[in-house]
């Protein structure tokens, strides 16, 4: 079986975290970190990740299964969609969206 291929977006304090527990998981491996602040994604290099300043660009230029968000709450709904009609996975850090009505925007992508 092939690792799950994983993204993250974000890469400020708790992005440290998700990459320590997918390091501990042998079924997952961090592939890419995108962040608009260049030296914080490429934080993540010594671990084997590609570092991008545009998530968009992660996305084209990698292969991936996941991604998880490390967005401020009002990105997460353009974000999620982006990534969703791709055909990328999405775990987005709490909450969801900023309101109902970009929750049912996100959950009708990943219906799509």
């Amino acid at each position: 079986m092939s690792k799950i291929r994983l993204g993250i977006v974000g890469a400020g304090k708790i992005a440290h975290d998700h990459a320590a527990a997918i390091e501990k998981n042998a079924d997952c491996e961090l592939c890419a970190v995108a962040d608009v602040v260049a030296e914080r994604a490429s934080e993540f290099a010594k671990n084997g990740a590609e570092c991008f300043t545009d998530y968009k660009e992660m996305c084209e230029k990698v292969q991936l299964d996941a991604v998880i968000l490390n967005l401020p709450h009002f990105l997460h709904c353009e974000v999620s969609k982006y990534f969703l009609d791709k055909g990328v996975n999405v775990l987005c850090e709490k909450p969801m969206a900023n309101s109902v009505a970009e929750c049912d925007e996100m959950i009708e992508a990943e219906k799509k």
